[in-house]
């Protein structure tokens, strides 16, 4: 993930639901919306048996030697189950999204070339909930925990780039907790068995956004007593 992003791979990377605000001519890069749907323009090249996504550029994009950077998603949606701590687990997020977003994430996947409509499993769990797991080379901190926190409170919404890397709040991993509301950055890979029927997708977690606070104004503790009070 570059620490900054160009205006177009900005715009590439953002929901479905800012697509009317981007102009043709740098939509086309990952992207064509019609008015029923969208249509991604991906190239998913193979690597140690994963087809990864890359944005296709135009032919005025294409910079000789310039490195061409993995294609990326934003999302948002609210913790289930969190693994980020310690590096006991793999780094981990359950993400529970709406019914459009599923779609969205389930249409980027039929375009790679080891889709096939029979026996693809996506990276979706109980129905609606999407699982990211971060790579290998994620960031870390001494402790071994997920360290791309931020606060994305107030600084982000939906319809907006995210803020560079060198430009966002860092928080501690521990405000990730279940019911919290998130805004991640992922990636997407998908894999097939060269011997064998099985295939499925699976989303690389990048960085997570803390939009909201799980349990805001919630008291976990023991009630107090009430205090009986006399008047004169």
């Amino acid at each position: 993930m570059a620490s900054k992003a160009t205006e177009s791979e900005q715009l590439a990377c953002k929901p479905a639901s800012t697509a009317s605000a981007i102009s043709s001519s740098i939509a086309s890069t990952a992207r064509a919306r019609t008015a029923e749907k969208e249509t991604w323009k991906l190239e998913w090249i193979k690597q140690r048996g994963i087809h990864h996504a890359f944005p296709v550029l135009l032919p005025e994009e294409k910079r000789g030697e310039e490195i061409r950077t993995k294609f990326e998603l934003t999302t948002q949606g609210s913790v289930s189950k969190r693994f980020l701590g310690k590096a006991k687990y793999k780094h981990s997020v359950n993400l529970k999204v709406d019914e459009k977003e599923l779609k969205r994430i389930q249409d980027i996947f039929k375009t790679s070339p080891d889709f096939k409509e029979v026996g693809f499993k996506y990276p979706i769990i109980g129905g609606n909930e999407l699982r990211l797991v971060a790579p290998k080379d994620a960031v870390a901190n001494d402790e071994g925990e997920f360290d791309a926190v931020w606060d994305a409170r107030g600084v982000w919404k939906p319809g907006l780039a995210l803020p560079d890397v060198d430009e966002r709040e860092a928080l501690p991993v521990t405000m990730i907790e279940e019911e919290a509301k998130i805004v991640v950055e992922l990636t997407l890979g998908t894999w097939k068995w060269e011997r064998g029927a099985n295939m499925g997708g699976r989303l690389e977690l990048l960085s997570i956004g803390l939009l909201e606070e799980a349990n805001i104004g919630l008291d976990f503790g023991s009630p107090r007593k009430k205090r009986k009070t006399t008047t004169s």
